[in-house]
């Protein structure tokens, strides 16, 4: 009767004990993400309407370049496309650890350099059960506009 009793005992202990990493990992990403998640816009830029595909993506004839991708080129000659991730826990989601990243874009004017948007959003894989060979995932924060939706406002054509 014992034995019935501690192999669930046992097993509830051990979901418990897995999911809190990915508890304290997604409390971690929450507390980032109240800090300085989101979008912040410094300057916007107004383009003519054709230099905007017909589903909305401004600058679309470099950013769906497949030579551009991975590149500060990705929107074309007159502005920078800067992207990095930055690891704040490492871990191996498919071992049941738990990593924590946080992701940057940005796009600058390439005249002066200057700094036009800025999207920051953290990302928690792992730090639970391995269920069906898939590690769970969270993010945030959940962004209204992409960044570069927010940054090129379409206006007139000419």
């Amino acid at each position: 009767m014992r034995r019935v009793v501690a192999i669930p005992l046992t097993a509830i202990s051990l979901l418990i004990i897995a999911g809190c990493e990915r508890w304290t990992l997604d409390r971690q990403m929450e507390e980032f993400c109240r800090k300085d998640g989101g979008v912040t816009l410094y300057n916007t830029v107004v383009l003519p309407s054709n230099e905007f595909s017909k589903d909305g993506i401004p600058l679309a004839r470099y950013w769906r370049d497949p030579t551009l991708v991975g590149t500060t080129s990705r929107l074309g000659p007159s502005y920078r496309y800067v992207s990095r991730d930055e690891t704040i826990k490492t871990g191996e989601p498919m071992k049941g650890e738990g990593r924590l990243t946080r992701y940057v874009e940005e796009i600058y004017r390439g005249e002066d350099g200057q700094l036009l948007g800025r999207s920051v959003s953290y990302g928690r894989a792992g730090g639970d059960l391995i269920v069906l060979e898939h590690f769970s995932t969270a993010g945030c924060p959940v962004s209204a506009k992409p960044l570069l939706t927010a940054v090129f406002i379409k206006g007139e054509q000419k």
